[in-house]
């Protein structure tokens, strides 16, 4: 298929509505898009946003309101340059996908046809067999859902856009913006791209998501046992834990506990109590004045220099530029 960056006809682009679909965000494309047509491109520019919008079916409820879209049902017959999936809110993440989407999804990416997806999006690409093999980002949310679901995804969720063979992921509920801005890169120039960015006012270099995740959000797939300890570990992971420790709570060996902690959460124990420990130095750092130093000993650590380094490989920014980034003043 012919890429519309070389082409001077306009790019087709369609928003796909579906049940739970995050009606803001489909929204907020749309204006961006239409932004880009009227804003930051020359008036007799003919490589301009064709934007539609698909509904799966005419009584589609999105997440907490149920908007009017005006909307076109799915189409084989059709092309388009480039198709988005949105965000999807759905609080108990059962993903009860309609087939039709999955089918029309598959046959349009078959066809040639750009797929994206936008945050917990990309798991409905991963449902339509679209991110196999291929590298993908999506909301850090469901990060544990979809390595076990879909173990064949080459899942870097650190990222907030990427884009693999024709198909384009991007990270949290708002990275639909950044979408939009590498759309546009993709689609016309990066020249544009900033104009754009420039006039939204917003951060046009935003290439990790990796600070905003919580890590201690862990999945422990239905195991009593190893839920049962992740609350226990919450609550005292700032003392000296070992596996050992962990085992013996657990009433089994450390080779065996280590084995089942790593099958339910995909994790090694001594690397999530880690993750605690940052997560925790996060929120002290956000709602006290208290020094990095303190926060160090709060957190279970005796060496700063030690801890400044992990708090900086798991959240991509020193200490004190994270207070300087999240904190409210």
């Amino acid at each position: 298929m012919m890429n519309r960056k070389q082409s001077d006809g306009c790019i087709k682009v369609a928003i796909v509505n579906y049940e739970h679909a995050l009606a803001s965000a489909i929204i907020g494309i749309v204006d961006i898009l239409a932004i880009v047509n009227n804003f930051c491109l020359d008036k007799s520019s003919s490589r301009k946003f064709d934007v539609k919008i698909l509904h799966t079916h005419l009584s589609t409820k999105n997440f907490n309101m149920s908007i009017d879209f005006p909307s076109e049902p799915l189409n084989d017959q059709e092309s388009f340059d480039l198709i988005i999936v949105p965000p999807l809110i759905d609080l108990e993440h059962k993903f009860n996908t309609s087939q039709q989407l999955l089918n029309w999804l598959q046959l349009m990416h078959n066809k040639g046809n750009c797929i994206s997806s936008v945050c917990v999006g990309a798991y409905i690409l991963a449902q339509a067999g679209l991110l196999n093999g291929k590298k993908a980002t999506c909301h850090w949310v469901i990060e544990q859902k979809l390595k076990q679901d879909y173990p064949k995804i080459k899942l870097e969720i650190d990222q907030i856009v990427i884009d693999d063979d024709n198909v384009i992921t991007a990270g949290g509920v708002t990275a639909y913006i950044d979408l939009c801005l590498y759309i546009v890169r993709k689609f016309i120039s990066i020249e544009i791209a900033y104009v754009c960015a420039n006039y939204l006012g917003v951060d046009a270099g935003r290439s990790s998501q990796q600070h905003y995740k919580n890590l201690s959000n862990i999945a422990t797939h239905n195991d009593k046992d190893i839920e049962l300890l992740n609350v226990w570990l919450k609550k005292n992971f700032s003392k000296s834990i070992s596996s050992s420790d962990m085992a013996k709570r657990m009433h089994t060996s450390e080779r065996t506990f280590i084995r089942k902690f790593k099958k339910a959460t995909g994790e090694l124990p001594n690397k999530y109590i880690q993750k605690l420990r940052v997560q925790k130095a996060k929120h002290l750092l956000i709602t006290t004045n208290d020094s990095f130093e303190y926060i160090t000993y709060l957190v279970g650590y005796t060496n700063t220099s030690t801890f400044r380094k992990l708090f900086k490989e798991m959240t991509g920014l020193n200490p004190g530029v994270y207070r300087e980034y999240f904190m409210v003043k």
